[in-house]
């Protein structure tokens, strides 16, 4: 059974860019425009990683995500946020179940990550 990866992004073309190499490498991607619709995709399905950007309408990736984790019932799975700047870096740092990768984005450091975080936080 693939893994599943929540994609959640609200630039579309950047969504398309990540989700191709991920499916390639075997992960189910599960993609989500911003942090509303992520929030009701999480208390729908288990995902065993999230990606999510900082930056988002509605609501931010951190937001979003302490929103699920007070409302559902389930462990958050291994986090990856994309951020724009060391400022945000630095929000990311205050939450332990959060990872981040600055933008702008190298595939081969994302998969890497991704695969790092599949890895060592294994919560099948």
């Amino acid at each position: 059974m693939k893994k599943k990866i929540l994609l959640v992004e609200d630039a579309k073309s950047l969504r398309e860019w990540l989700k191709l190499p991920l499916e390639y490498a075997n992960y189910e991607v599960i993609e989500a425009m911003d942090g509303l619709e992520a929030l009701g995709l999480f208390g729908e399905t288990d995902f065993d990683l999230i990606i999510t950007d900082f930056d988002m309408p509605n609501l931010n990736g951190i937001e979003w995500i302490l929103m699920a984790k007070q409302r559902f019932s389930k462990k958050i799975p291994p986090t990856l946020v994309l951020t724009n700047h060391s400022i945000q870096k630095n929000e990311v740092k205050k939450y332990s179940f959060f990872h981040c990768i600055e933008k702008p984005l190298l595939l081969d450091k994302i998969l890497s990550k991704v695969d790092f975080l599949m890895t060592t936080f294994d919560i099948t």
